[in-house]
């Protein structure tokens, strides 16, 4: 061996110092890689709220929105639902004043409806429900 292919001390220290450099930017790449990984991960575990993947959430409808918030008291047949039941289950077979009486005698003074407040709620009702009265 000739001595010029003999790689002097200085030469070593240089070159190993090199490859030192270099296995620390791995390591620090590598460390890197392992931070992401592992965010990448609890992101999947935790779910991750993509926009094309979210569901579609529907705006409420204006008219939706004002029926459900109108100024005032609500009505008594409205409110009550114990009074709602007991008006609407007679409104097969009675009129609006029997269904008016037959309150009076069976609901204190401040649960009890007149014959008007009756039959706005059945216009009301078999209005939504049926679009006339079905009987």
């Amino acid at each position: 061996m000739a001595e010029q292919d003999i790689p002097s001390n200085a030469d070593r220290r240089e070159t190993a110092q090199g490859i030192l450099a270099m296995c620390r930017d791995v390591r620090a790449d590598v460390a890197r890689i392992e931070r992401e990984a592992e965010a990448l991960l609890a992101s999947l575990e935790t779910g991750h709220e993509d926009p094309v993947k979210a569901p579609v959430q529907r705006p409420v409808q204006p008219s939706q929105h004002l029926r459900e918030h109108r100024p005032g008291r609500p009505k008594k047949l409205a409110a009550d639902p114990d009074l709602r039941a007991f008006v609407e289950a007679r409104f097969n077979r009675m009129t609006f004043d029997q269904i008016a009486d037959d309150v009076a005698q069976n609901s204190p003074p401040e649960r009890q409806v007149k014959r008007s407040a009756i039959h706005d709620w059945f216009r009301r009702i078999y209005k939504r429900k049926y679009q006339a009265y079905p009987g």
